[in-house]
């Protein structure tokens, strides 16, 4: 989701770089994105015995997402969401920039709002899981209600079919934010099922009452029509949620 508002606040001083608060739709939701050089050399005498010890020390720039109040004050400097580190000025800057376009346009979203890479791949496996049979997944909370119109076999029919036409959308277009649109309407399904169950056991037609009960079921058992490549829609899923720098060093670090 987009930004409700961005300032980037002019002239700051230095170590700052480069400072912006982004206001998000939640209620007193804002986060602060911050850029800083770290120098080296400095008249501290601690500092150049260090820098005497570490001769290959060089001055970095540090790019970090805090929560923060409207005003753009953190509310906790040393517990960053999000952390990059840069080895020169203009890459500090195009990386600034890079994550303020990614928060004010609603993406990245799960690097900048404080995930672990492990949290990320967690994530990104659960919605690949359903992504991969999702008309089935979202049709969880319809059934019930279908079935109040059509015959019990022609809805799961036509689940099935639509779950089968599936296999050739699944791996060209594939959205994070779908998905978990999709993950949230699911969970609509148990008070339905509650309600139309009641419903067809006080008009003695135990058949749909059961039927109803068993909608997570009924989804499972279509999951064999569609059996398919979670990791392929794993590795889409995570490109949406992370920078693609994160996303290097994450298949480094695992060996990819």
């Amino acid at each position: 989701m987009r930004a409700r508002w961005v300032q980037s606040w002019d002239s700051p001083k230095l170590p700052t770089v480069a400072s912006t608060t982004v206001a998000r739709w939640l209620p007193n939701s804002y986060l602060s994105v911050s850029t800083i050089e770290i120098r080296v050399k400095s008249d501290d005498p601690l500092d150049a015995i260090w820098s005497k010890l570490n001769p290959n020390r060089h001055d970095t720039w540090v790019t970090q997402v805090f929560r923060c109040d409207r005003s753009g004050f953190a509310r906790n400097l040393y517990d960053p969401l999000y952390k990059r580190e840069y080895s020169n000025l203009n890459a500090a800057k195009q990386g600034h920039t890079e994550i303020v376009g990614a928060l004010r346009d609603g993406r990245r979203i799960g690097a900048l709002l404080g995930y672990t890479p492990e949290q990320v791949l967690r994530l990104a496996w659960l919605r690949a899981a359903e992504w991969l049979s999702w008309p089935a997944f979202i049709s969880q909370p319809l059934l019930p209600i279908l079935y109040l119109f059509w015959p019990w076999y022609y809805v799961i029919a036509g689940v099935a079919l639509a779950d089968v036409m599936w296999r050739f959308v699944r791996y060209k277009f594939a959205s994070y934010t779908m998905a978990s649109v999709g993950c949230l309407f699911v969970r609509l399904k148990w008070p339905v099922m509650l309600v139309v169950s009641i419903y067809f056991a006080v008009h003695h037609e135990y058949l749909l009452a059961v039927l109803t009960l068993c909608s997570p079921l009924v989804v499972m058992a279509m999951l064999v029509l569609a059996p398919g490549m979670i990791g392929v829609v794993q590795r889409r899923i995570v490109e949406q949620l992370m920078f693609e720098s994160d996303v290097q060093a994450l298949d480094n670090s695992l060996g990819v």
